[in-house]
């Protein structure tokens, strides 16, 4: 009877517990660094240059991510010649282009753009990750 309690009792402690993870969609993580980044508001406390590096740099992922392409590698105009041969969106890739070409400006030219500006390329960051990203179909279920 010990041996049998035993056993049973480690049998019953052995059976693993499902949970429940739901994964987040890559455009979803991608425009909450965006937001996150966003209510920082980093160029009104004398962090310009971080901001443009970290918009850069979460919108170079998002484009690892959602095309493949070895965007952290490469150029500004060498990521737009890809996009542009690989989606026919041109639009969105001419607010990645604006947004690139600012921070790029930034970055190494020193330039110091106004608040407004600074917002708008925020905003061109997360109309460009909408404008691109792959939504779900719907499921839809037949009537029974």
């Amino acid at each position: 009877i010990i041996l049998f309690l035993y056993f049973s009792n480690k049998k019953n402690k052995s059976i693993p517990i499902e949970s429940k993870v739901t994964a987040i969609p890559p455009h979803e993580k991608t425009l909450a660094l965006l937001v996150t980044l966003g209510q920082k508001k980093p160029w009104l406390h004398g962090e310009l240059k971080i901001f443009h590096i970290t918009l850069t740099e979460i919108l170079r992922n998002w484009l690892v991510t959602r095309y493949q392409i070895h965007a952290l590698e490469l150029t500004t105009e060498e990521i737009v010649n890809t996009l542009l041969k690989l989606q026919s969106n041109s639009d969105a890739t001419q607010k990645l282009q604006s947004v690139l070409r600012k921070s790029d400006r930034v970055k190494f030219a020193k330039e110091i753009l106004n608040p407004e500006e600074n917002e708008n390329c925020l905003e061109l960051a997360i109309n460009f990750v909408k404008a691109t990203a792959i939504y779900p179909e719907p499921i839809i279920s037949p009537l029974q």
